[in-house]
């Protein structure tokens, strides 16, 4: 059970990790405030299965790992709770929002990812 904590505090740090330090300032406090109604689906929400923190560590990797992709959408939410993914979060493009879902798509299968992307300007 310890080593379950420890992963699973590992898989919470990559997914809340700080914006990169570059051209943008990644302080999105104000945006966020709309996704406290109780239907929405948030990070507490994620599974905690074995399962459901390897996903969500696969598709973190897969963004992280994307030198094409702006600090927002590497920092993009990823939830996973029973096998089904929703990334939340500002992205710079709809090509960004195609990426994360697809790459999101690659580890989860094509009808498990749902998408709460929003496209911000500079």
């Amino acid at each position: 059970m310890k080593n379950l904590d420890k992963l699973l505090a590992v898989v919470i740090l990559l997914s809340t990790s700080a914006v990169y330090a570059d051209e943008e300032k990644g302080d999105n406090t104000a945006r966020n405030k709309g996704h406290e109604e109780k239907s929405a689906v948030n990070a507490q929400d994620a599974g905690e299965s074995k399962s459901d923190i390897q996903l969500a560590r696969d598709i973190r990797k897969k963004l992280v790992e994307d030198s094409t992709l702006s600090s927002y959408a590497k920092n993009a939410k990823v939830i996973v709770k029973k096998g089904h993914v929703t990334l939340k979060g500002p992205v710079r493009s709809n090509d960004e929002v195609t990426s994360l879902v697809n790459k999101a798509k690659e580890c989860a299968g094509e009808t498990n990812v749902a998408s709460e992307l929003e496209v911000v300007a500079k």
